[in-house]
């Protein structure tokens, strides 16, 4: 936690010498300026990055998903405030929610299974790549879930694993702390069973 709050003041002050250079836009060259932007992002991205590892360590977050993929390989594009992966202390929330028209089981057009978190494991590779399995189970849901959050940014993909059934949905998207008061973008539909 010490290397996190030393690398947020370590940020803070990179991004207050470049708004200082900004006073001075109109004095630097294009690629000046795009150099200055792209280093914006990076301190940005590193900021979303230890936010997400942080909120993976405290077991307080929640994968948005931007992006599906069901067991035939193929794709969808849902809202990510209505699919998610949500965990909170020792429990865990998987949504899958459509914009069809149709209820589904949750209200939302899918379904909503909640259960409780046994067995974490966690594993930073050789790529920075941080690695959180564990398993959930509950009374709709039993699944092994494998979580990887990449390196550069809070980009973030899961894999759930379903016990009793064959095939893997793999979801892709950011995490983001989840404080109830703070960030409660997600959400949630009526649970199975």
């Amino acid at each position: 936690m010490k290397k996190y709050i030393l690398l947020m003041i370590m940020s803070l002050c990179a991004i207050t010498m470049v708004s200082a250079q900004e006073v001075n836009e109109k004095q630097l060259t294009k690629k000046e300026r795009k150099a200055i932007e792209k280093r914006n992002r990076e301190i940005k991205d590193s900021l979303a990055h230890l936010d997400a590892l942080a909120a993976l360590q405290d077991g307080n977050y929640v994968l948005m998903a931007d992006r599906i993929m069901i067991k035939s390989h193929a794709f969808m594009n849902p809202a990510p405030n209505t699919n998610f992966v949500l965990v909170q202390g020792d429990k865990a929330v998987i949504q899958l929610a459509s914009n069809n028209g149709r209820a589904g089981l949750n209200g939302m057009g899918g379904i909503t299974v909640e259960g409780y978190i046994n067995g974490l494991k966690c594993d930073t590779n050789k790529k920075g790549e941080t690695s959180y399995k564990f398993g959930v189970s509950g009374p709709a849901l039993s699944a092994q879930v494998h979580i990887v959050l990449y390196k550069e940014d809070n980009q973030a993909m899961a894999i759930v694993s379903p016990n009793y059934w064959s095939g893997n949905l793999t979801v892709y998207g950011k995490i983001f702390p989840y404080k109830k008061n703070e960030y409660d973008k997600a959400i949630q539909g009526n649970s199975f069973p």
